[in-house]
């Protein structure tokens, strides 16, 4: 689950770098923010939302914000898996 507790909204896109600046470049050409392939979702402010995602293999995948200017200004983090 993902909290917006703020009175922006957000995206929450989980991906490689490939994947974020593909994300990236479709937001900031107009697109929909449903172009992620089921890996990401929409944060309103003031809400939480649920993103189902699987991780294949371990490895470091990238998690980001795509509302214009919030990846460039930071908004993103690491999520590292590991095999169990």
């Amino acid at each position: 689950m993902v909290s917006n507790p703020g009175i922006v909204g957000h995206d929450f896109v989980i991906g490689n770098e490939a994947a974020q600046q593909a994300h990236e470049r479709q937001m900031a050409a107009g697109a929909p923010d449903d172009m992620a392939g089921g890996s990401s979702i929409d944060v309103p402010s003031g809400a939480t939302a649920t993103l189902v995602y699987t991780f294949a293999q371990p490895g470091t995948l990238i998690f980001g914000c795509h509302v214009s200017g919030h990846y460039a200004a930071g908004m993103r983090g690491t999520i590292t898996v590991t095999s169990s």
